[in-house]
């Protein structure tokens, strides 16, 4: 899992410089939703085991699809974006 969360990080780090540096954010509503959400039940299901409220270990499936959502809408989001410098690319030539 350690991968798994260095290539999230890096996903997100690289969508924060295409927010500040990038021509062309698109805000792509459901993407940023689903990832919101599901980095939310990632959270919920991190912070009920630290808590002692379940088992440690018991929700690990669950957990994991809700990181796994995230990156997904973080790839959605980068890739709208290179969609949209790709089109703009062409239409400037």
């Amino acid at each position: 899992m350690p991968i798994v969360y260095a290539l999230l990080c890096g996903m997100l780090i690289y969508v924060a410089i295409l927010a500040l540096f990038g021509r062309r954010m698109i805000c792509n509503r459901w993407a940023l939703a689903v990832g919101s959400l599901s980095l939310a039940v990632s959270f919920a299901m991190l912070a009920l085991s630290t808590s002692g409220i379940t088992r440690h270990g018991t929700h690990t499936l669950l957990t994991r699809a809700g990181f796994i959502g995230y990156g997904v809408s973080l790839a959605v989001i980068i890739g709208w974006y290179w969609l949209a410098a790709w089109r703009s690319r062409g239409r400037a030539e």
